[in-house]
């Protein structure tokens, strides 16, 4: 197997074995990290944490109140925060804003112990993830900066879904070209997770998909049905009536800005009041689905494609947690081969080393110092984007002419 290098690698102090060492530093701290996370979660009594296993409890709480035939209770706040103790006695209060396209997916949790149901679910959406991802450089060994990539430790500490959105998101972009009915069927079971998906139907449309465009509607729209049949039709506007809460948690801060990844929510933690963080929001969020539009359009260069993608979905709700940086794994693995393989844009190595880094920036410093920065990173690989379309629009017109 070939392994993870860098073309030029002789004169630029980011060769593959320096990759390769940041690489081991990280999945050092990530076990210490890792490590602690399992004392609190399985084996200390006396955790100072109230929420050892965050978000996972949601899940489980979910999924019991379903098993019960009591689904719709999980969006009442006070009914799910009372299935959350009955859980954990510790817990704080979590709503429920997922729909029921993924309440019915974690049902069969119940299947499991709380603890066993939170290591599996861990383990097997991680597994998914990193096969995924490895479709994406079958000729090249990712596995190190891959399974190092800090926004792995994120999600596991945070116990939340994104390895398997992510690895949806991964297989419908590289399956698209060969097998546009399979991309189609991936992007439709992002229907668990909508917020994830909302851009999927434009770059189909733009990239000429037809096939996966069909595909993935109508794996939504069976996903959407079977999800009614075992969760329940009432939870349905239960779930519509929830987006408003979400909404008045998201703009009183009760669900954590410093957490968050988005514009809106750097602006709050700015001082920004709420209608000029949702204009501030909105027009960056457009700016980059203008621009991801346009690469579907122009371009047919994957990596281009689906990095643009990825930089526009992660900003285009207000509502989007750093956990989410789990997709970032998209662009760094298709920009870094695509640098290998056809040159490099002036920075553009340490840019992708910088986003690479980010998640633990942001778990470390973020959180105390300031607002989150992402907006910074995303822009500055936009900008990248476009250079990269410059300079093939530069290199095709001869050719053309």
């Amino acid at each position: 197997m070939t392994e993870f290098s860098l073309k030029g690698q002789h004169t630029h102090w980011l060769n593959a074995e320096r990759v390769n060492v940041y690489s081991w530093i990280f999945l050092v701290i990530f076990s210490i990290f890792l490590g602690s996370l399992i004392y609190e979660s399985f084996i200390s009594t006396t955790a100072k944490d109230p929420r050892p296993d965050r978000d996972f409890i949601t899940f489980y709480a979910a999924a019991e109140l379903a098993q019960a035939g009591k689904a719709v209770d999980a969006y009442d706040l006070e009914k799910m925060y009372a299935a959350e103790k009955a859980v954990w006695a510790k817990s704080e209060k979590y709503a429920w804003f997922y729909p029921p396209t993924f309440h019915a997916l974690i049902k069969p949790l119940v299947l499991l112990e709380y603890k066993p149901a939170f290591a599996t679910f861990m383990l097997l959406t991680l597994l998914f993830y990193v096969l995924a991802a490895k479709r994406l450089a079958p000729e090249y060994n990712i596995w190190f900066p891959l399974l190092a990539f800090p926004a792995v430790l994120v999600n596991l500490i945070y116990g939340q879904n994104a390895f398997l959105t992510a690895g949806l998101g991964i297989l419908a972009v590289a399956l698209l070209e060969k097998r546009p009915w399979l991309a189609g069927i991936c992007v439709g079971l992002l229907a668990i997770k909508p917020q994830m998906a909302m851009l999927f139907p434009l770059v189909l449309i733009c990239g000429r998909h037809g096939q996966a465009f069909v595909s993935a509607a109508i794996t939504a729209t069976l996903v959407c049905v079977l999800s009614t049949w075992l969760i329940g039709y009432e939870s349905w506007p239960a779930f519509l009536h929830s987006l408003i809460e979400a909404r008045q948690f998201l703009e009183s801060g009760q669900l954590r800005w410093s957490q968050m990844i988005s514009v809106f929510s750097a602006a709050k933690l700015v001082g920004a009041s709420t209608e000029l963080a949702y204009i501030a929001h909105i027009t960056y969020a457009t700016a980059l689905t203008l621009l991801c539009a346009y690469v579907w359009l122009s371009s047919q260069d994957m990596a281009l494609r689906a990095s643009s993608l990825v930089l526009a979905s992660l900003h285009f709700s207000p509502y989007m947690y750093d956990y989410e940086l789990v997709w970032m794994a998209i662009p760094l693995i298709l920009l870094g081969l695509r640098g290998i393989q056809q040159g490099w844009i002036r920075g553009e190595r340490e840019l992708l080393l910088l986003a690479w880094l980010f998640p633990f920036i942001d778990l470390t410093m973020s959180r105390t110092f300031g607002p989150n920065l992402f907006v910074l990173i995303s822009a500055s690989l936009s900008v990248i984007i476009m250079m990269h379309l410059r300079v093939a629009r530069s290199v095709a017109t001869p050719q053309e002419a």
